[in-house]
């Protein structure tokens, strides 16, 4: 109850069994799972070893990001909803599409981390439990016409992200 309280009526709590004869909670700003920078050229604060992106659009990708045209599309879309910086939560992505990632990164051409998706058997449930707590979509680049969905509606919003090698922290402001 007391965890309840403390999360207050807009969270997600999840809950764990443990061999422990006490219960014990803990309340945590944003959602977190275990999944880092896929690249250490992501890294934007080098004291900390982390990506650190303020407001920025969170983008969900099913199907995964097979070739630069793909990204190419998002990047556009994102650019035309007005977001600067961006965090990719993505099921796959090939390596030339990474690769146009780290180059804007190097350029400075726009802020973007990608983390692959936490989960296997569960990533679309756990993706789209994401994509509502940010306020945005999934977008699945397996059917056709997906680029349709490159929409501002349909991209997620943080209030700051976190990325480390191994973990990624989201602050939701769906807002």
């Amino acid at each position: 109850t007391e965890v309840m309280i403390a999360a207050g009526v807009d969270s997600l709590i999840s809950v764990e069994q443990s061999n422990l004869s006490k219960t014990t909670g803990s309340v945590a700003e944003g959602y977190t799972f275990d999944s880092g920078f896929l690249s250490p050229y992501m890294i934007t604060e080098k004291s900390t070893r982390s990506a650190v992106l303020n407001d920025p659009a969170v983008v969900y990708v099913m199907g995964g990001i097979t070739r630069v045209e793909q990204m190419a599309a998002i990047f556009e879309g994102v650019a035309q909803a007005g977001f600067r910086e961006i965090l990719f939560v993505v099921e796959s992505i090939a390596e030339e599409p990474l690769d146009m990632v780290v180059y804007n990164n190097v350029k400075q051409v726009i802020k973007a981390t990608v983390v692959k998706a936490p989960g296997v058997d569960d990533a679309r449930e756990r993706m789209l439990d994401m994509a509502t707590l940010t306020g945005g979509g999934v977008i699945d680049t397996s059917i056709d016409g997906w680029e349709e969905y490159l929409v501002a509606n349909n991209f997620g919003r943080a209030k700051r992200a976190v990325i480390k090698a191994h973990d990624t922290l989201i602050m939701a402001d769906a807002g």
